[in-house]
């Protein structure tokens, strides 16, 4: 699954946002209170909670902009399987709302949403709670498929590994720039010694 867009409409402390994602790995960084756990929040409700989540009411009540009767809303654009998708939902109204599209084709309503959603998925749900848990709450142990673990294992290594690549070629670029191949120093930095001498 890649995501491509968020939309996220009276949750918590937002009014409204909208996040695009780039291809890999995102990081969303920011001060304290500056909305990054609303947007984790709402990204989770998008793909876990279902579209009527009774059960969840209370829960969904602290979702609200503080002293409002607002409801939270989220829009998440993903693909899976080389095809794009759209999921909504809607809390708290005393008629829930929730619709999952295959490109603009309506696929799924209300009920229908979330044994669909999670079909769709198929085994990239179980990891979902994982990477987008609360803070401080979640923990990769015994209780994670192997197969969940080793797909963040391979994660995080193409990430390092990204990172590590392109540190060595900087490196490489500025080693060229001072030595020969041969490891001799170059007459620019043999200059600079002797200037500074």
């Amino acid at each position: 699954m890649q995501l491509l867009k968020l939309e996220v409409t009276n949750w918590r402390g937002l009014d409204s946002a909208c996040l695009k994602f780039a291809k890999g790995i995102t990081i969303i960084g920011g001060p304290n209170e500056s909305g990054k756990s609303t947007l984790r929040d709402a990204l989770r409700a998008a793909f876990l909670l279902p579209g009527k989540p009774v059960q969840k009411k209370k829960e969904l009540e602290s979702k609200r902009p503080w002293g409002t009767k607002l409801y939270p809303k989220v829009s998440v654009e993903f693909i899976v399987n080389d095809e794009p998708w759209t999921v909504e939902k809607e809390f708290l109204r005393k008629k829930d709302w929730a619709s999952l599209k295959q490109q603009s084709r309506l696929i799924a309503l209300d009920d229908e949403v979330q044994p669909k959603l999670l079909d769709l998925l198929g085994s990239s749900a179980e990891w979902i709670d994982v990477l987008w848990g609360e803070q401080g709450k979640v923990r990769v142990d015994d209780d994670v498929p192997e197969s969940v673990k080793g797909r963040l294992a391979s994660a995080a290594q193409d990430t390092v590994m990204a990172e590590v690549v392109e540190l060595e070629r900087q490196i490489a670029e500025r080693y060229k720039k001072f030595w020969t191949p041969t490891g001799k120093v170059k007459e620019t930095v043999q200059q600079v010694r002797t200037t500074t001498d």
